[in-house]
């Protein structure tokens, strides 16, 4: 569009454009950095990039801009909850039943040990069931950006990718009808709180499933491109989006669905593989700079006991239900541990949770919702080490050989 001013407009003031400029110039050299000189993955200089440039540090972009870039954080979670979704088999799920049934474990007894441990710290019993679906959820993007970095493929690898996808999902349920619930205790019925599950999570698994099949029936009329298959499912991604407002689903739910869908209802492989590639990059940098400009790191020495506390127990239920059924899974309890240690970073979209939740409740804001921020905060952080070397420990890393 062209501007029809002659002269600028003083005070001069920062605009989208310049902000998605100098994002995605600085978040990739300081990457480069990572990836040159240290031994850190490279996602950890796209969320220093948010650090650096966000609130926490220069201001060079301010909450008022961050708003803006919400557009493109939610095309970024959308395509990796997407790409989620297509790396998981059902029906080799279904075969590998105790893969299920540790993934189902892991996810419950995080949640109901975090439960117990906020519990005796006195907050209000709603709360607790939020910030603990929080804290049970391990970050799809994480760990999908360190796999495609490391280049990771084998037995812990689909193994870890497939408990994402499990936990994440369940997660965002459960914090959808703990939310459902408080609203509940605020103005509505027991009947519209059941009603509302029901809604939520039928409504949410449908709508994924009838855009796979869309999109599968869709392509056997486009010629067999790549190109063209892969601008079909951004189309069908962005409708996801807006159909999961439209209707009050979980986003993510819709998503996940519709990625399983897209690859489990294809028996005639009708879609081509997409190619996201430069796109996908891109849209991941934004994602990760955004959750670091989103961090609040000023609350952490004050809840520090407490935060470690958390991370603790949340790491202790994890590697312990994934060591004890190994041999279950076919596998060692080294790679056991590995797998339970490499599910230790906390999802980035915890932080847009705990917003949303005092956004709508302001009332309730204080320091469970400081406790969850620093939580994210630390995770963030030391949470893709973890996963970088649990992976290459595995020996499943093609780049890295330890």
């Amino acid at each position: 569009m062209l501007d029809a001013r002659l002269l600028p407009i003083f005070p001069l003031s920062m605009n989208i454009f310049i902000a998605i400029g100098l994002v995605l110039i600085i978040s990739l050299l300081i990457a480069n950095f990572f990836e040159r000189y240290t031994k850190l993955p490279a996602l950890l200089g796209y969320v220093a990039t948010g650090l650096l440039i966000g609130p926490p540090g220069l201001g060079l972009i301010d909450n008022e801009m961050l708003d803006k870039f919400k557009f493109f954080f939610d095309v970024a979670l959308a395509l990796i909850i997407f790409e989620l979704g297509r790396r998981v088999d059902y029906r080799w799920l279904l075969r590998e039943k105790w893969l299920l049934i540790t993934a189902l474990t892991l996810s419950f007894a995080t949640f109901v040990a975090l439960m117990i441990f906020l519990f005796y710290l006195d907050y209000n019993t709603p709360l607790i069931g939020i910030a603990a679906a929080i804290g049970m959820s391990t970050s799809p993007a994480v760990i999908l950006t360190i796999v495609r970095e490391l280049k990771a493929e084998g037995q812990m690898t689909d193994r870890l990718i497939t408990i994402v996808a499990i936990n994440s999902a369940l997660a965002f349920l459960i914090f959808s009808l703990y939310f459902s619930l408080l609203h509940m205790d605020y103005q509505t019925s027991d009947f519209l709180w059941i009603f509302h599950a029901f809604y939520l999570v039928a409504g949410s698994i449908l709508l994924g499933l009838l855009l796979g099949w869309c999109s599968i029936a869709l392509t056997r009329l486009l010629i067999k491109s790549q190109v063209g298959h892969t601008l079909l499912i951004i189309g069908f991604i962005i409708l996801a989006i807006g159909f999961s407002y439209l209707f009050a689903f979980s986003s993510f739910v819709v998503l996940l669905s519709f990625g399983m869908a897209s690859r489990n209802l294809d028996k005639a492989y009708n879609i081509i593989e997409p190619d996201f590639n430069v796109l996908d990059k891109w849209f991941y940098i934004i994602f990760f700079v955004f959750v670091g400009a989103k961090l609040e790191l000023q609350y952490i020495p004050q809840l520090l006991p407490t935060t470690l506390l958390f991370i603790l127990i949340r790491f202790s239920v994890m590697t312990a239900t994934t060591s004890l059924l190994a041999k279950y899974n076919g596998m060692t309890y080294k790679k056991g541990f590995c797998l339970g240690a490499g599910l230790l970073p906390l999802s980035g979209i915890s932080l847009v949770m705990v917003y949303h939740t005092l956004s709508s409740y302001p009332v309730l804001s204080g320091q469970l919702a400081a406790l969850l921020i620093s939580v994210v905060a630390i995770l963030e952080i030391i949470g893709p080490i973890f996963t970088r070397k649990t992976l290459i420990s595995s020996g499943e890393s093609k780049l890295i050989k330890e």
